[in-house]
Parts: structure tokens; sequence; C-alpha cells
């Protein structure tokens, strides 16, 4: 029998000025607005929902802390959240570390500087077989170009377009260098343990890919499929419909056997550089055949349509077909650009809009706040 799995996300955003400036605030915001941490670098930080089974209670989840981040910042001057999951505008290339005295940080730092200023979503789904989390997160693995595709929102970078949609899925380091598609929780841990040993993993942490599977106690106490691939996704709604699109193919997948042929690998990680590059408008490698990236995500909806309707989440479907019509941020900010003939511009109005997204929701959940009402 179906029920809803349990889902968590985690968000990165970036701080700055209501121009697109970026500003290292981060050990203000963690100081004084609950619920938020650091990121490496000062200029973004992050905030964890808990695990919910209830669409509306992860919404308010997700929401709740936004508002009160952009009440702080309104109190501070003209300074905002910034949209995208790169700095769009001209940035200092400078390295500013969120805790000057974290060696963690401090090794991040030197190791990849500002390679790691960028900010995007996790999106975590609970399951209790830490085999079945292994075996389920092999197959998704295939699927996580196609979310990328849906979220890029990455295309200009220090005042540059970067010819990628989502540069930060090109930019970010991903680690280890050579995955593996694993037979079972013990070989998962075979591996951690072999990255952490070798140097190529600095600590249990230190798995930087699209999706691995995650727990408390990682690698060896695990509860849940974590994806890491999906630019930031400002649109609450898009959010969760990508969120619900990800719970009904689990589903779908808990059903399959086996694992992927080892090669697969090498066609996944093609994959996501072409999504990477050209995001909705990419064709990628799909069931066999080279399949634009529209397509495949429509075989994808088609094929987890029953479990969304027994799950009551179908209605998602809409917004990630609206997605697929309009556009994903990044071609939209790309349309903006070539419109307003700047890209400072182009940010502003992006701005603007993500502010109206919020005003939008504050209003609606009754709860309208003083740095939106204008």
């Amino acid at each position: 029998m179906l029920s809803p799995l349990k889902k968590g996300i985690e968000v990165e955003v970036f701080l700055g000025t209501r121009a697109g400036q970026a500003r290292a605030l981060s050990p203000s915001v963690v100081e004084h607005v609950e619920g938020f941490v650091f990121e490496s670098d000062a200029r973004h930080v992050e905030y964890v929902t808990a695990p919910f089974v209830e669409y509306r209670d992860l919404e308010q989840a997700l929401m709740q802390p936004r508002l009160r981040l952009r009440d702080y910042l309104d109190s501070l001057g003209s300074l905002t959240i910034l949209p995208g999951s790169t700095l769009a505008l001209p940035f200092d290339s400078a390295f500013h570390p969120s805790l000057p005295n974290n060696a963690y940080y401090q090794w991040v730092g030197s190791h990849f500087g500002t390679q790691i200023l960028t900010s995007g979503v996790h999106i975590s789904l609970g399951l209790d077989d830490p085999d079945e989390i292994v075996r389920v997160t092999n197959w998704l693995r295939m699927d996580m170009p196609l979310f990328l595709a849906l979220t890029a929102s990455s295309p200009y970078r220090n005042g540059v377009a970067t010819g990628y949609h989502s540069s930060r899925w090109v930019e970010f380091p991903q680690a280890p260098r050579e995955l593996e598609f694993f037979d079972d929780h013990a070989h998962f841990v075979r591996f951690v343990e072999g990255c952490l040993a070798s140097g190529e993993m600095r600590s249990v942490r230190h798995m930087w890919s699209a999706v691995r599977p995650n727990g408390d106690q990682r690698p060896y106490d695990l509860n849940r499929i974590e994806t890491r691939i999906c630019d930031l996704a400002f649109d609450p709604q898009l959010l969760l419909a990508i969120t619900a699109l990800l719970e009904a193919r689990i589903w779908h997948l808990r059903l399959k056997t086996g694992k992927p042929e080892h090669q697969m690998m090498a066609v996944v990680l093609e994959n996501e550089r072409r999504v990477a590059k050209d995001s909705l408008g990419a064709t990628v490698w799909h069931y066999g055949q080279e399949t634009p990236v529209r397509l495949a995500l429509l075989r994808l909806m088609r094929e987890v349509e029953g479990i969304m309707r027994t799950l009551g989440t179908e209605h998602y479907l809409a917004v990630i077909e609206d997605v697929l019509i309009r556009g994903n941020e990044a071609m939209r900010l790309i349309e903006r650009v070539e419109a307003l003939g700047s890209l400072e511009a182009a940010v502003q109005e992006q701005i603007d809009e993500a502010e109206a997204i919020d005003r939008r929701w504050a209003v609606r959940d009754g709860a309208p706040l003083s740095s939106l009402m204008v």
C-alpha cells in the first residue's frame, strides 16, 4: 500500500543589496534569525526544514524562515534575498569564511575558493531500510539530470554569461571523482571508508554528488535519500512539485531490483553535463536512445502519474508542465537580459519577482510582513 514518505528540504540562499550586490552577512543573520545556519562563505546561508509527511506542513516550513529572513534584512536597510544559484553580477573573488577559525571552512576555502559560492536545494525523502536506500539511490541517479533541467537558474556568474544554464553544477567541485553503483549498504560503507582513507573524501559530509544515501550517522546508519543536483527553485510551488515528482519516482523505483550497469555511470555524468549546459533544451541518453529533455520529463511524469494520484499529489504535475512550456529560471533570465539589454536590469526584475512571490504567499497565508508591504 502506498503511503506518503517523510520529506525535508535544505535551502541555500544568497544575501545582498536590492541592486543585486552580494554582502557577507551570514554571521549577523545566524545570530539574529532563528533557523539559519552557516554556509562556508559568508555571502550565503542555509536553513533546513524538519521532515514532514504533509505538503502543507512542508510549505509552511519552507516559507516562514524565508519571511523572517526578509524582515531582518529589511531592518538593516536596503538588503534582500538574491534569487539564483550563482551570483550573476560582479562580486569580490576572495573567499569570505563565515567562521574564520573553523578548520573545515578553512580547508574548503583554501582548496576551492569561490567555486563553492553557489546556492541550491537539497531534497531528502525518508526510507527505513539501508539496503533499499542504496538500491533506490542507484536507480534514481539515472533521473537526476531531468531534475536539474527543471531548476537550472545560474546562467550568469560574476557578470559574465557562462554558456551554461546551470553554471553552479559545472562550477561546484563534485566528489568523489569516481562514483559507483553499489551492490548493497555494506558496499556503500566500504566505498565511503575507502574514500576517507585515500583522502578522496575529507569527511563523511564530503560526498558532493547529484544524489546520495544519507543519515545522521552516515554511512553506517541511513534513513533517507538526499538529492543535491537542483539549482535554487525559488517559487515554493515549483519546489513542492519537484519534491512530489521525486517522491512518486522513489515509490516507482522501489519495485526495481539489481542496479544499473557500470557503464551507465558515464552516461549519467554526460547527461548531467549536457543538461547543465542547455537544461530543457538539451538532448540526453534516455531509455537507450537520444531524447529531448522535455520528452524524457513527460515520459517520467506519465510513469508516475498513477502513483501521484494515489498519494493525492497529481495536481503538482500542472506546475511541472508550466515550466516545460514557459522555461526554467535560467531561460527566463537569459530572455530578460536580451529584452532589457542589461544584466543589472534583468537581475533587478528577478529580485522584484522573488519579493512578489513571497508577498503573495504571506498575504495568502494571513501573515503579511512589513518588509513586503510596499
